[in-house]
């Protein structure tokens, strides 16, 4: 058994890895997420879909973009988030495959 200090430790890629498991930890960020895997949207449509109001979506995007977990594009008078890269992609889509059928 590898002692302590011989297993890899990245402590940025931790500090990475915990800001979105706490992100996860909540049912109306993790919809959200699940929402922005299909495609970007703006608030409105979030709150449409999710049954949240656009107070709360606003809310929730919040601390998903402090985080570092979803990006903003600004057209006109919208703004449009997007997941911000594929990992978290990758951790919602496991997540429905273990717990949702897929």
């Amino acid at each position: 058994m590898p002692i302590i200090e011989e297993i890899p430790f990245d402590p940025k890629g931790f500090e990475k890895a915990l800001a979105l498991i706490k992100s996860l930890d909540n049912r109306h960020r993790l919809l959200i997420l699940c929402l922005l895997c299909y495609r970007n949207a703006n608030v409105s449509e979030m709150s449409e879909a999710s049954g949240l109001s656009m107070s709360a979506v606003s809310q929730h995007l919040s601390v998903l973009k402090k985080a570092d977990l979803v990006a903003t594009k600004k057209t006109s008078q919208t703004i449009t988030y997007r997941l911000k890269n594929e990992d978290v992609r990758k951790v919602v889509d496991l997540l429905k495959q273990l717990y949702c059928n897929g």
